[in-house]
């Protein structure tokens, strides 16, 4: 799963594993993720100033070692092992945006979308900025089918990041889903001159359509 090797890269980063980060995002390319999105969301990890994760420091909270514990759980593909440590992290401090962002990805990759949903909504209430988070539960109402609403969590990730093209083809999928061909459109055609291959982005649309 793309979305699952581009967290991977993220946690990566955030543990300052950049070699691995690289590997990652060449492997999301390598499946056909756009280059300039996924360095572009490896890159505000890595200069973000906001502290909304925790630090890589000689002393460590308890929460934190928990938090970076799930992250290497993460890595390693074991999500569920992951959310356990992630529950116990925000059991020790419930006012890390990204704790609950970490673990919403990780109930994503399993499927388990309400707990997602939940997870990136406490995320976005400590972060309104938290332009992943609207990104990803967006995604997530796109596969639960409820694409109203990923319209709107998607629009809210794309006004806070325009230059993101990927977040405009998904646009562009729950726009086709719904029979809003017009806005469907005007979507790939952004995202195309943001960077992403058009034949990809219509790939995925007239999938949809057939689908609807």
């Amino acid at each position: 799963m793309i979305s699952a090797i581009v967290n991977r890269a993220i946690a990566h980063t955030e543990l300052g594993n950049y070699t691995e980060a690289r590997d990652d995002v060449d492997t999301a390319v390598e499946l056909g993720f756009d280059r300039g999105v996924v360095e572009g969301m490896v890159e505000r990890v890595k200069t973000s100033a906001n502290g909304s994760a925790p630090a890589a420091q000689a002393e460590l909270t308890e929460a934190e070692k928990r938090y970076n514990a799930g992250v290497n759980l993460s890595r390693q593909g074991r999500w569920e092992a992951a959310i356990a440590e992630y529950d116990e992290a925000i059991r020790l401090d419930t006012q890390v945006a990204t704790t609950f962002f970490n673990r919403g990805s990780a109930h994503d990759v399993l499927s388990q979308w309400e707990s997602a949903i939940q997870d990136y909504d406490r995320a976005i209430e400590l972060n309104p900025t938290y332009l992943e988070a609207y990104g990803n539960q967006g995604y997530v109402y796109l596969n639960r089918g409820e694409y109203q609403r990923a319209v709107q969590n998607i629009g809210e990730s794309i006004r806070l990041d325009p230059p993101n093209a990927a977040n405009y083809v998904n646009r562009a999928i729950a726009y086709t889903y719904l029979g809003n061909d017009i806005e469907a459109q005007e979507d790939v055609d952004r995202a195309v001159e943001r960077g992403f291959e058009r034949s990809r982005a219509e790939s995925k649309v007239e999938k949809a359509k057939t689908e609807r």
